[in-house]
């Protein structure tokens, strides 16, 4: 038994160094420059990038990190396969994955349950979608729609608030874009709804100015 085990472990050291070498041989490091194509949620603040941040990148090897210069030039960097074009999707967890059959598809996950954050988006709500032009730049530009809510005083004590799509309209869960299409239209996949909800952080949603990502 210790004798099969150890064979076992053997195959399975060389299988892994060897699909390592097959990884060093295909990529490399790869710095991009970055920006946001203008909206108010980016002159407000509301939609901003920190450093550190991370990006899906096709063909990557992991997450993409993003860097932010002195002077406010933004980049990341990361290590993929070569290729003539790459699409990309902020944040990295929203990805689920990018297409195998159309190199310019990548599918994302809109959680339908929503945490309320006084001021600004709920976390992990601000997508984006950009592909490389032929500079190796990118452009993002946002997926998603936002709906701002005002919570006066007066509204009582709110633990959630739900909004559901008059028409049966998916408004939530897996949805797919064309990271090239610059109206970045959203078509819903099986696993989507017709329904958010918005939660409180803590015991209730406060007094004050919140969003929904749809």
């Amino acid at each position: 038994m210790w004798r099969l085990l150890s064979i076992c472990v053997l195959l399975c050291i060389f299988f892994s160094c060897h699909r390592e070498d097959d990884i060093r041989d295909d990529v490399q490091d790869i710095r991009f420059d970055i920006s946001f194509e203008e909206s108010p949620l980016v002159t407000d603040g509301i939609f901003k990038w920190s450093s550190l941040d991370k990006v899906a990148v096709s063909g990557g090897c992991g997450a993409f990190t993003i860097s932010i210069a002195s002077e406010g030039n933004l980049s990341m960097s990361g290590k993929a396969e070569a290729r003539d074009s790459y699409q990309a999707v902020y944040p990295y967890e929203a990805l689920s994955y990018f297409s195998p059959e159309n190199s310019s598809e990548a599918v994302m996950t809109l959680p339908y349950v929503q945490t309320a954050v006084p001021g600004t988006i709920p976390a992990g709500t601000a997508i984006a979608a950009a592909s490389s032009s032929e500079d190796m730049s990118f452009l993002f530009r946002n997926v998603l729609t936002y709906l701002k809510l005002t919570i006066t005083p007066e509204a009582g004590k709110i633990r959630s608030i739900s909004v559901v799509s008059a028409d049966g309209t998916k408004i939530s869960g897996d949805f797919s874009v064309d990271c090239t299409d610059p109206d970045m239209e959203v078509y819903p996949r099986p696993d989507s709804y017709s329904n958010i909800v918005l939660r409180a952080s803590g015991q209730y949603i406060e007094p004050g100015d919140y969003y929904i990502a749809a």
